[in-house]
């Protein structure tokens, strides 16, 4: 019984804890990246950039904007930036 209250109480920090983010586009070039990055926060939005390295080991450079506490949140956020600025959005899960 206290294992289950522990799991329980466990997934619920997980679950309040995770952001979902808009990501708008992942970059082989840090000055793309940079420019739609320019755009949106011109635009008044939360933007961030992260490099990670691809399957190729070659850097990309994500641009993600947010840090909704839900998905239906991300979605309403994903149709505003898509109104504001011309860019591609999918919703993901930081």
């Amino acid at each position: 019984m206290m294992l289950l209250t522990v799991t329980v109480t466990l997934n619920k920090v997980i679950m309040d804890s995770t952001r979902w983010t808009v990501q708008v586009g992942a970059f082989r070039s840090r000055q793309q990246a940079d420019g739609i990055q320019k755009q949106l926060a011109e635009a008044g939005f939360p933007v961030f950039q992260s490099a990670v390295a691809a399957e190729d080991g070659q850097p990309r450079y994500r641009v993600r904007v947010g840090g909704a506490r839900s998905r239906d949140e991300a979605l309403r956020l994903a149709e505003r930036v898509r109104a504001r600025v011309p860019v591609t959005t999918f919703v993901t899960v930081n």
